[in-house]
């Protein structure tokens, strides 16, 4: 209102001194004379109208004067007002608590109520930008927490592949510190949501890897998240495997190579013991023939046992073995066997726990390892053999897929020779595989070797490098069993001759037909069949009490085993 009042009082002065065409400045000058504005009024009433101008000449005088006062007065409220709200605003920004005179009805409270409005506002402004700023914050520290403890190597990187963080995993899989991965580029394939195979040199090995990538906003910028999983180990596991499902298929393959050969080598050496016997061949020509002949036969039978050992068709005597003792017996022969320009060095660990092998076998493997030494050291070296007690442990096992964890006994046998080529260990324990010329090596020696070993629970390695040398390790399970005797050899009985019936069933025409021979050469009599079936349709014809039944085991629609119950429900 008294604003209102001080801006009607200022306007009625300016109408009455415009009215008298009195211009007001500022300070306001002297008022003239009455008898000057007389002087300048109509010539009616002189008196009356003097003294009215004269009253409308003060009276406005007087309003602009109090109107000045008045604004004056406001003027200085107003900024004081302006003042205190300026403090406030300062006061405010400091956080610090004030006072706005927010209830008042005049100019100031309408500046404060502004005041309060606007700080309320940018207030919640603030703390919503500071609630936005501590979810990233959080979701930061989140992936960072995340990434660190990733047991994969995980790498963040950008468009201009530039590193800006890695993971203690990183770390270890390059052998690099945080802080030289970070200056280097990004050198891999940013291929998001496809996995690739890349290779990481790590202190002069190259390691196997595989790569994910995946786009991920990293502080505000798109960016990328590498994870790399080390795959070396895995793919060692995954070429035993395939090794070892190799060895299988060719180990079956083998195994019934060796039985159709083992059925025409019984056929050869029992046809020559037919005619050892036979009054027709008693000449000496005729006899060292055949002599020959089984010389060859047992040759034959040799290099058979080797494949069927090989195959693991073959069952040995399993007992209980020292091993240091079977090597001290053995080491005369082995000496012999490699010859005077090689050494042989044994080492022997005392308290060496037993194993349960068949010592023929053992001896076997231990020979094929010295001579496969001895070839390889032609201008002589060093044959060494050594015994231990060993535990494999779960890191081992996990890289040997064939192996459990446990107590072992160890045999070592290594050599000072020309040693081998990652390609030639890669078969070297196939059947006929040989880098000797030829006529030298039947390439069974190894393949021998290694069905023994794994026919008795057992495990062989081999670590060799071109020019130095080759190093077998042999682990066979320990046994606390004590040391069993060598078997009594089986009693000899004479041939005897006999009339009794046989029924001979044989899938093989040929081994058939000389068993017929030979049995029937004692005096036997024979009744034969090429399978199961057969020999059940023969057995029920024939009214003849059959004694003894012969017959091989694996046969066409019926074998050996699923013939003896039927046989015996029918006689």
């Amino acid at each position: 209102m008294v604003f209102v009042a001080t801006l009607a009082a200022a306007a009625v002065g300016a109408a009455a001194l415009w009215t008298l065409r009195i211009e007001p400045v500022w300070p306001l000058p002297p008022l003239p004379p009455p008898a000057a504005l007389a002087a300048t009024a109509p010539r009616h009433d002189v008196a009356v109208q003097a003294a009215l101008e004269e009253a409308v000449a003060v009276a406005g005088l007087a309003a602009v004067v109090v109107a000045l006062v008045l604004a004056r007065g406001i003027w200085r409220q107003a900024g004081r007002t302006l003042d205190e709200l300026s403090l406030a605003v300062h006061a405010v920004s400091r956080e610090q608590a004030v006072y706005l005179p927010t209830d008042d009805d005049g100019p100031a409270g309408v500046l404060a109520r502004a005041v309060v409005q606007i700080t309320t506002a940018g207030r919640a402004k603030a703390a919503a930008f500071r609630a936005e700023a501590d979810k990233q914050r959080r979701a930061a520290e989140t992936l960072d927490r995340l990434l660190a403890a990733d047991p994969h190597a995980m790498m963040v990187t950008d468009n201009a592949r530039v590193v800006h963080y890695v993971n203690e995993a990183a770390v270890r899989l390059f052998g690099l510190p945080a802080e030289e991965l970070r200056r280097r580029p990004f050198s891999y394939p940013l291929e998001p949501g496809r996995t690739v195979e890349v290779e990481i040199v790590r202190s002069g090995e190259t390691l196997s890897a595989e790569l994910l990538v995946a786009p991920v906003e990293w502080q505000g910028k798109a960016a990328f998240v590498a994870s790399l999983t080390d795959t070396t180990e895995r793919k060692k596991l995954m070429g035993q495997l395939r090794q070892a499902q190799k060895m299988e298929a060719v180990g079956r393959m083998a195994g019934g190579i060796a039985h159709d050969f083992n059925n025409l080598l019984s056929i050869i050496n029992m046809s020559r013991d037919l005619l050892l016997s036979d009054p027709l061949a008693a000449n000496p020509r005729t006899q060292q023939l055949l002599n020959e002949i089984g010389s060859a036969g047992n040759r034959a039978a040799s290099l058979i046992g080797q494949l069927l050992a090989f195959t693991r068709k073959t069952a040995g005597a399993p007992m209980t073995v020292d091993m240091n003792a079977l090597v001290r017996e053995l080491a005369p022969l082995l000496q012999r066997l490699i010859g005077e320009d090689i050494e042989l060095s044994t080492v022997f660990e005392s308290g060496l726990s037993l194993v349960k092998a068949d010592p023929s076998q053992l001896e076997q493997v231990i020979m094929n390892l010295a001579v496969n030494a001895r070839d390889a050291m032609p201008a002589g070296g060093r044959l060494t053999i050594e015994i231990h007690n060993r535990d494999l442990d779960e890191p081992y096992v996990r890289r040997h897929l064939e192996v459990q964890p446990g107590p072992y006994v160890e045999l070592v046998v290594s050599d000072t020779g020309v040693g081998m080529s990652d390609e030639v260990k890669a078969h070297l324990f196939e059947p006929f595989y040989t880098t000797k010329p030829d006529g030298l090596g039947t390439g069974l020696g190894l393949a021998t070797v290694y069905g023994i070993i794994r026919q008795m629970g057992g495990h062989v390695t081999v670590y060799s490098e071109a020019g130095r040398g080759t190093n077998f390790r042999i682990y066979l399970p320990r046994r606390t069993a004590g040391v069993g005797s060598t078997p009594a050899e089986p009693p000899r009985f004479a041939i005897s001759t006999g009339t009794e019936t046989i029924l001979l069933v044989e899938d093989d025409a040929a081994m058939r037909q000389l068993t017929r021979l030979v049995l029937e050469s004692y005096g036997y009599t024979v009744l034969e069949a090429e399978n199961g079936v057969r020999a059940l349709a023969v057995a029920e014809k024939d009214p003849r009490k059959i004694d003894l039944v012969v017959s091989d085991v694996i046969m066409p629609q019926m074998g050996g085993r699923q013939l003896v119950e039927p046989l015996r429900l029918m006689r």
